[in-house]
């Protein structure tokens, strides 16, 4: 996350080398302001203003803290703590053999002819049937 920070950081000619010192990264962090942080959009900037979090240090502080876990969702409130000290979500999910969804496609050429869209879309049912079989 840090990197991608960086990355955007002094666009478009100069770059952005934070370092591995924790004091460093702690103070880049720190003054980074809330809507820099990637998944923080407009939507939650103007909430945190309102609350009076303007920069990612606002985040830590205790009492800001407790406002955050009362106005916003417990995943909403994990994410922006990490997320203002530096850290990011880094797993992933180990069981990728679990389909969540089935689909199927294919381009049907401009008609207005109703059988022939209506002999196309019972084709295609047929199709992710024998999928969903499988």
């Amino acid at each position: 996350m840090l990197a991608k920070i960086c990355s955007g950081f002094k666009k478009p000619n100069a770059q952005t080398f934070l370092g591995f010192e924790v004091e460093r990264i702690e103070n880049f962090i720190g003054d980074l302001p809330v809507r820099k942080v990637p998944g923080i959009g407009k939507i939650n900037e103007h909430i945190l203003a309102g609350l009076g979090i303007i920069y990612c240090r606002d985040v830590v502080l205790i009492e800001k803290a407790c406002e955050i876990y009362i106005n916003f969702t417990e995943n909403a409130f994990d994410f922006l703590l990490k997320a203002c000290h530096g850290l990011a979500k880094d797993t992933h999910e180990v069981n990728v053999s679990i389909k969540k969804s089935i689909n199927i496609s294919e381009s049907i050429p401009l008609t207005s002819d109703y059988e022939v869209i209506k002999s196309r879309v019972e084709k295609l049912c047929q199709e992710l049937e024998a999928r969903m079989d499988v």
